[in-house]
């Protein structure tokens, strides 16, 4: 007994550690500077999320879905909102933010899911003068490498509905890989709110380690954020030049030949419990038939035609479909985690023995909410 007394009172003398685990107040005040809210017009009305300001020049990082459609069944994949987007910035933990600035998108990747805007002028549409781009905007920088596990991490981002800055802890808890081994996806119990979409996930020296992008509701929440070290190089490249940057075409689709067999081992960029979305840019040719092997879940997106997910194995493709038309293929998450290659094929004027399936796919299991 006496020995067991002696063990808890060395216990209770043993001073408390150091908390390494506390975001300093001068990394918070640098963190909360950096942090924008950026609002978008859509025919559902105006949404909300946020952003990082990752360049002296105004250049914000985001989510492609907080700017642009990600979602198969609005149409038109890829395109963005608006021309120009509401940004705003506060100056301290306590300050409410105003719409201060406008920001065009000048890179986008709907597989990443993620957006480059740039701050183009003031709210009421005033240029901003050199001057002003010379003094610099608050900008956070990318860290290089992906936290290890157990890292302390700060969400940070403003909440569907608040015009304040929102700050949760936690720790990196665990990863997800791509086919070719880059680590895709981090996970993390640092709560995100929606809203936080597009925001920041940091180390404790205020650097972006990740951007929150969804939440998953599988089996219970868990946050999911894509790694800094995912923002695409020639972005990186590019914002380093001294040229302000023009708005470029979205990226994330693949392209489809004539006559030629494309065979797509990109996997693990996306996110859903159960698969993700591979989406295709198609040839002009009309009518064909696109065959797709394994027989997977596929449909054509198009303006003002919503993927429907009610072919299998075969596409067909009419005149009716449009220069713009996508391909929309539901890839599944095998039982080791990893999704299966696709090979697939476009054939114009195509005739075979048998008509494009008609086959209804499986309705699919499960969904992951973004935390717009």
């Amino acid at each position: 007994m006496r020995a067991l007394l002696c063990a808890l009172a060395m216990l209770c003398a043993t001073p408390a550690p150091t908390r390494a685990d506390v975001l300093s107040p001068a990394a918070r005040a640098r963190c909360i500077q950096s942090i924008a809210r950026i609002e978008s017009d859509t025919t559902r009305g105006t949404i909300s999320g946020s952003g990082t300001v990752i360049d002296l020049r105004g250049y914000v990082l985001t989510n492609f879905h907080v700017v642009g459609r990600t979602d198969p069944s609005d149409g038109a994949i890829g395109t963005l909102y608006a021309k120009r987007l509401r940004v705003a910035l506060v100056r301290d933990e306590r300050g409410t933010v105003r719409d201060e600035f406008l920001a065009e998108v000048v890179r986008g990747d709907v597989r990443l899911d993620l957006a480059l805007l740039r701050i183009v002028a003031r709210a009421d549409g005033q240029a901003i003068r050199s001057a002003e781009y010379a003094a610099g905007f608050a900008a956070m920088a990318l860290a290089p490498l992906v936290p290890a596990l157990g890292t302390s991490v700060w969400a940070l981002g403003f909440p569907a509905g608040v015009r304040t800055i929102n700050i949760t802890a936690g720790q990196i808890s665990g990863f997800e890989s791509n086919s070719a081994g880059a680590v895709a996806w981090m996970r993390t119990d640092a709560e995100f709110n929606p809203g936080n979409s597009g925001g920041a996930l940091v180390d404790e020296q205020c650097r972006l380690v990740g951007i929150p992008t969804a939440m998953s509701h599988a089996l219970e929440p868990i946050e999911i954020a894509r790694p800094g070290t995912r923002v695409p190089e020639e972005w990186r490249n590019a914002m380093r030049g001294t040229a302000v940057l023009a708005a470029a075409p979205i990226e994330g689709f693949h392209e489809l030949g004539t006559l030629a067999e494309f065979v797509d081992t990109d996997s693990g960029d996306g996110y859903g419990a159960f698969g993700e979305m591979h989406y295709y840019r198609l040839p002009a040719e009309r009518p064909g038939v696109v065959s797709i092997s394994p027989r997977l879940e596929a449909g054509v997106i198009a303006p003002n035609r919503p993927y429907d997910g009610t072919r299998v194995g075969q596409v067909l493709l009419t005149a009716a479909d449009g220069a713009n038309a996508i391909l929309a293929v539901l890839v599944p998450r095998g039982t080791d985690g990893r999704s299966p290659s696709v090979r697939l094929r476009f054939t114009p004027n195509a005739t075979s023995r048998e008509s494009p399936s008609r086959e209804t796919a499986p309705p699919r299991r499960g969904a992951d909410n973004s935390p717009h």
